[in-house]
């Protein structure tokens, strides 16, 4: 019995391990067969890490896009800034400034500028072609008047007010244009004086000449009417001093004398032009009338 008893033990025994190597085997072999606890728990790991390793991406991404928020905002102000600056720039000049783009539209102007057409009860608008700008100009009546400026190659203009603006263009590195309208008046104004000197001398020196001839002298403008004249024309063409003036005509004039009118456009008997005469006044006395004509 004892024999018997250990040889079912044994035979027990082998078919144990037999399972065993077999349970084994089958654990080794295939993943698919781990105990669902331990696959839950392995799969939460993997879970775990893959969470942290997106959480660790998304801080980065967060920062790198707090970076780019600090910087656009800084490049924001220092535009800002810079623009501020340029148009604290143009308010400061006291020239009329316009900046035009590459399509030669407005795109920036000056309080100088806007007051010249706030006078005339018109505003230029950005957006607005320097077409249009120039054609408004004209039609509002707020420019009267427009010279060349020979110096300077520019452009002059005579405003509704009375001031004078002279214009210069400069293009701009992307094709666009700034203008500047500059205030001349006084310049103008000094011009004119002196010119209007000058010729006020030069009548003086003329008439001084034309005073101390021992011939009569008149000089006629295109109208027909007297400029020059010395005394002794009115006494050979035996008028009066207070008939002679610059608002008679010179046919009128000399119809109250009996001296003839002589002009470049005379012709004598015989159709020819005539341009120098002899003439016997009533006392007595011979004259010789010559006319001379001018290029104006």
């Amino acid at each position: 019995a004892r024999d018997q008893r250990i040889a079912e033990l044994e035979a027990e025994n082998a078919r144990l391990r037999t399972i065993r190597d077999a349970l084994i085997t089958r654990v080794e072999s295939s993943g698919a067969h781990k105990p669902a606890p331990y696959a839950a728990f392995e799969h939460s790991v993997v879970l775990a890490e893959q969470v942290r390793e997106r959480t660790e991406a998304l801080n980065l991404a967060m920062a790198e896009l707090k970076s780019s928020n600090r910087a656009l905002i800084a490049a924001r102000e220092d535009a800002e800034t810079a623009s501020q600056r340029l148009i604290d720039a143009i308010e400061s000049i006291a020239d009329g400034f316009v900046l035009f783009d590459h399509r030669h539209r407005v795109v920036l102007t000056n309080s100088r500028f806007r007051s010249y057409w706030a006078d005339n009860g018109e505003a230029i608008q950005p957006g607005v072609a320097i077409a249009d700008m120039k054609r408004l100009a004209v039609e509002t009546g707020l420019v009267v008047e427009e010279q060349r400026d020979s110096q300077s190659g520019g452009v002059v203009y005579r405003l509704a007010n009375g001031r004078w603006v002279q214009v210069s263009e400069r293009p701009t590195r992307e094709g666009g244009l700034v203008i500047l309208y500059s205030d001349i008046t006084d310049v103008k104004n000094t011009e004119d004086e002196r010119r209007e000197r000058a010729l006020a001398e030069k009548s003086r020196l003329l008439q001084s000449t034309v005073d101390n001839l021992s011939q009569g002298v008149v000089l006629v403008n295109e109208e027909g009417k007297p400029e020059i004249w010395n005394d002794r024309f009115v006494t050979l063409t035996g008028l009066l001093p207070s008939q002679v003036s610059q608002d008679t005509r010179v046919d009128a004039l000399m119809a109250l004398s009996d001296t003839p009118l002589l002009t470049p456009a005379s012709v004598d008997a015989q159709g020819q032009p005539c341009h120098a005469l002899e003439h016997r006044a009533r006392d007595g006395r011979v004259l010789e009338i010559r006319t001379h004509p001018m290029t104006d």
